[in-house]
């Protein structure tokens, strides 16, 4: 398989502007839309953001947030840049968090509005904490499209449970990502008019390698 990564194919997608990507129900029960065309534009609005506050090629950009299509952003944003995301359990405590940003060597960190507490009182003051909503406002509405080099390394690390100690950084890559993916696809035979109903936390890798 020749090298891709997600954010190459969500652009091989993109070109009928009116091609769904995701449909968003949040918790009040409003349904929101996102085409695969829109979810270009926001990848690299994101990416272009990130850059400003220092992210670059292999930073590793902590994500603490629910299921909401900002994550997406980020994680897209992330690849845009070759950049790598760490997504954490929103539940996760100021010590786990602690333990999530050492490990992994994260400068910048990404959470929910009501999240950003718990991220800083980890007492990682090198680390910049920004708020997901504030992110999201500050971001430009028509990004200048870059230059995207497939991406071969590292994408994100995702941390096991510590069920036996604390919990390990598992490094996934772009390769992992799109091979898990078309596996499952092909196994489950789902095919393009498909709609994938998604209620897996997408930190967890069950969601990200299924969805």
């Amino acid at each position: 398989m020749a090298t891709i990564d997600a954010f190459t194919l969500l652009t091989r997608h993109a070109a009928d502007p009116a091609r769904p990507f995701l449909v968003f129900c949040d918790g009040d029960g409003r349904t929101s839309e996102i085409s695969y065309a829109e979810q270009v534009r926001r990848a690299l609005g994101t990416a272009e953001l990130l850059r400003s506050e220092g992210v670059a090629a292999g930073d590793r950009v902590h994500l603490m947030t629910a299921n909401r299509p900002e994550f997406l952003d980020v994680f897209f944003g992330c690849t845009v840049l070759g950049a790598v995301v760490v997504p954490v359990n929103p539940l996760s405590t100021a010590d786990e968090v602690a333990h999530q940003l050492d490990d992994a060597g994260a400068a910048v960190a990404i959470a929910d509005p009501q999240l950003c507490a718990t991220v800083r009182s980890a007492g990682r003051e090198h680390v910049r904490v920004l708020d997901v909503d504030e992110l999201v406002a500050a971001r430009p509405a028509e990004p200048a499209p870059v230059a995207h080099p497939p991406r071969s390394g590292v994408a994100a690390i995702m941390y096991t449970s510590g069920t036996t100690s604390r919990p390990k950084g598992v490094l996934v890559t772009h390769q992992n990502y799109v091979r898990v993916g078309t596996a499952m696809a092909a196994h489950l035979g789902v095919a393009a008019e498909d709609r994938w109903l998604v209620t897996l936390p997408l930190f967890h890798g069950n969601a990200s390698t299924t969805a």
